[in-house]
């Protein structure tokens, strides 16, 4: 039975975008498991969580509910990406295996992350969605492995673009930031282009 997971943000006790995670959950559900239900909002109302400090809140789930994890959170430091080239990566789901994206990870240093390509195409990091600067408009890959929801949210809101972006053609934007449940656009860390390793 395949598990997937759902990841939120616990912020001083707030949920964020919970209606993303639901809308994505629903997906995944009416996809996997048709008939069946589960509401994040009477679920996690129905928890007793921290309502101080800053959490990452995982949702394990197949059918039903099965786990749920509450740790402390802290913003990664990375301070150089390189480019990782495969033929292909099926995560259009937050599976809760993530074995392929973990075996990319684990060949780079603690403080270095990949920026994942598929057929020459820039798509995402090993846990995050990707946006990019130029001219003064950010723009995210069409070809994301994940639609992550605070991706789509930004989305939404207009605050972001989707575009083709290829491998030989990002050196035309000039910084960039990794997004993903934990790290919106008011504290997701903004990185020049030239921490990236040239191929």
């Amino acid at each position: 039975m395949c598990q997937f997971i759902e990841t939120l943000s616990l912020n001083d006790g707030v949920l964020d975008n919970i209606l993303y995670h639901q809308a994505r959950l629903d997906r995944t559900i009416d996809h996997f498991y048709p008939g069946s239900t589960i509401d994040l909002s009477e679920l996690l109302g129905s928890e007793d969580l921290p309502t101080e400090g800053w959490f990452r809140l995982t949702v394990t789930y197949s059918n039903k509910v099965d786990n749920i994890e509450c740790i402390p959170y802290h913003i990664r430091e990375i301070e150089r990406f390189e480019f990782v080239e495969v033929e292909a990566l099926d995560y259009g789901f937050k599976y809760k295996d993530r074995t392929s994206l973990q075996t990319i990870a684990s060949s780079l240093k603690s403080n270095e992350e990949a920026i994942i390509i598929v057929d020459k195409k820039v798509t995402d990091t090993t846990y995050t969605n990707l946006v990019f600067l130029q001219n003064g408009e950010w723009w995210t890959p069409k070809q994301c492995l994940l639609k992550g929801t605070q991706r789509q949210y930004l989305l939404d809101q207009g605050l972001i673009r989707e575009a083709d972006i290829l491998m030989d053609s990002l050196f035309d934007y000039s910084h960039f930031r990794v997004i993903n449940a934990m790290m919106g656009w008011s504290n997701a860390p903004i990185y020049s282009i030239n921490q990236i390793q040239k191929a």
